[in-house]
């Protein structure tokens, strides 16, 4: 089980009950948001590399495996690729509100991404790139190429959590911090 924190002024008590009753602190990311109508993505497209929305089950699934790789073989990694095991035989691909990405450098996925819409934003989730792939300029076209889609599909706030070595990143493109959130889970206690 994972939990985030949000509220700054609740945090410390929520999050000292948590820690006593087993939970551990395992990350903490910048909440960021940035308002679509002031800002235009510019995607640098590196050569033999195309994006797709997916539109199978062997396409989710082949999301899955690659979110999945950064966890190794954690236990993590085997619950995400079971996840997107799962999901791939629901009707994902034709939803309003979770749009799934793949990264393809001379056929083979690379790099995935994620948007999910609500009422009044859309989050990029999920910017993975292979180990061995990374430091290419995957990883940043498939960001850029989200915010533009995200304009497609609403033209409003983009939120998105990063984690501190990536903030000025995104902070680059348009982003602002607006808070801290705290990741606590149990894993430990079960593995």
């Amino acid at each position: 089980m994972s939990v985030w924190l949000w509220d700054e002024e609740q945090e410390r008590d929520i999050k000292s009950e948590l820690i006593k009753i087993g939970l551990k602190e395992v990350e903490q990311n910048i909440a960021m948001v940035a308002d679509l109508k002031t800002i235009s993505p510019t995607i640098n497209m590196p050569v033999s590399f195309t994006i797709q929305q997916a539109s199978s089950p062997g396409q989710i699934n082949k999301f899955g495996e690659t979110l999945a790789d950064l966890f190794g073989t954690s236990e993590e990694g085997i619950h995400v690729q079971a996840f997107y095991n799962q999901i791939s035989n629901l009707d994902i691909c034709n939803s309003e509100n979770l749009k799934l990405f793949l990264g393809l450098y001379e056929g083979e996925v690379v790099t995935v991404g994620s948007l999910i819409c609500s009422k009044d934003s859309i989050g990029i989730y999920d910017i993975a790139t292979k180990e061995g792939m990374r430091g290419r300029g995957f990883g940043s076209a498939m960001f850029n190429f989200l915010l533009q889609e995200a304009h497609k599909f609403k033209n409003t706030y983009c939120v998105l959590q990063a984690s501190p070595d990536g903030i000025n990143i995104y902070k680059k493109s348009g982003f602002q911090a607006i808070g801290k959130m705290t990741v606590l889970e149990n894993r430990h206690l079960i593995e």
